[in-house]
């Protein structure tokens, strides 16, 4: 079997990911509604909120059906954010490990 080309790699630093907590914060600021409010509206504690906002929580699929619910997006728009996100923080955290890993037509069998 032919050898596939090798990727080559992008030469253009990667960017650091954004946590959908900023953009759900940014949302916030445009509507002139706080963190408390929203978490009273879409019954989720609000400490939790407060935590995504910052980035020091991820979006559960819990708190992404009721993000969707209360800004009328699919219900999976949030938690593909986060998904988005997490794979983004793995590609720089191990992109020499990733980079590594052969593919299957690389294996002579």
């Amino acid at each position: 079997m032919p050898r596939k080309k090798k990727p080559t790699k992008n030469k253009t630093k990667a960017q650091t990911p954004i946590h959908p907590g900023k953009l759900l914060e940014k949302i916030l600021n445009e509507h002139n509604l706080t963190p408390y409010g929203l978490a009273k509206e879409i019954k989720i504690d609000a400490s939790l909120i407060g935590k995504i906002i910052k980035g020091d929580r991820p979006i559960s699929p819990l708190v992404s059906l009721a993000l969707g619910k209360f800004f009328g997006v699919d219900e999976a728009y949030w938690i593909t954010l986060q998904v988005g996100y997490d794979l983004g923080v793995t590609k720089l955290e191990k992109d020499v490990l990733i980079h590594s890993i052969r593919t299957i037509g690389d294996i002579d069998v």
